[in-house]
Formats: structure tokens, C-alpha cells, sequence
């Protein structure tokens, strides 16, 4: 005579929540020979936090640089002007495409279900304020162009 198959734990069988091999223990893993399924990466959270990190790093090394600007200015002989030009015009399209990239590896990495998200949160997060950032500086850099 066979043994009939023990049900889920999470299916009692009696009324009373009473399990017929004792008490389910939560968390302990093979309790009534289930396995536990490993929680799954958020590759678009990870490449969203690396790429906000990223644009955080170039903010603070522009802050850094635009404190130099006078004197590197007078050691090779430009103006102000035309330092600043060459030193955040290409750096913000850098910025801006790593935003955009945190950005929407962001929003993919958020709505992504049986994952962790807090990575991605914060990626969207870093993204969209230097997003808005950047779209502002660009805007402003090509205002001065044009008057």
C-alpha cells in the first residue's frame, strides 16, 4: 500500500491549520521537501545605480574643475569663456547620456516584479535629477550661443 503525497505546506488539512507531519516552520530551507527559490538579480537596477554613481562622480569632478578655471585659464592663456566651453560642453553630453541610461534602466529595473528594486529606485532617482540637470545646462549652453 502506498504512502498518499503530503500536501503543501501551506495548504493545512484539517480545519484546525494543523498539518499532518507537524507544524510548518517558515524559512527553514526543504521543510517538507520544498526547496526555496533563490531571489533573482536586477541587472537593470545594478546598470542604473552604476550609471547614477557615475554621473554623481562627474558632477563632483566638474565642481572640482570649475574651481581651477581662472588659474589653469591664466597658465595656458584662454579666456575664462572658452575654458569653460571646452571643459563642460563635452562633459555634460557625457552626463547626459549616463542620465538617460540610469534613467531608463531604471524605470525597466523598478517595474520589474519578483526582484529587488532599491537599486533601481535609487538609479531612477540619481537619473532624473541629473536629467533635469543636464537638460537645464545644455539648454543654458546653447541660449549662450544663439544671443
Amino acid at each position: 500500500m502506498s504512502t498518499p503525497a503530503s500536501p503543501h505546506p501551506s495548504e493545512p488539512t484539517d480545519g484546525a491549520g494543523h498539518h499532518p507531519d507537524g507544524p510548518y516552520r517558515a524559512g527553514q530551507p526543504g521543510a517538507y521537501g520544498y526547496e526555496q527559490v533563490p531571489r533573482q538579480g536586477n541587472p537593470p537596477g545594478k546598470v542604473a545605480l552604476a550609471a547614477g554613481i557615475a554621473v554623481v562622480v562627474l558632477g563632483l569632478v566638474q565642481q572640482g574643475l570649475s574651481n581651477l578655471i581662472p588659474s589653469l585659464a591664466d597658465s595656458f592663456d584662454l579666456a575664462s569663456s572658452t575654458l569653460y566651453q571646452l571643459l563642460y560642453g563635452p562633459t555634460n553630453v557625457v552626463v547626459t547620456v549616463l542620465a538617460l541610461v540610469a534613467t531608463v534602466s531604471g524605470a525597466i529595473g523598478v517595474r520589474r516584479t519578483g526582484s529587488p528594486r532599491m537599486a533601481a529606485a535609487a538609479g531612477l532617482a540619481l537619473g532624473l535629477a541629473s536629467l533635469a540637470s543636464s537638460v537645464i545646462a545644455l539648454a543654458t549652453y546653447g541660449l549662450y550661443f544663439l544671443f
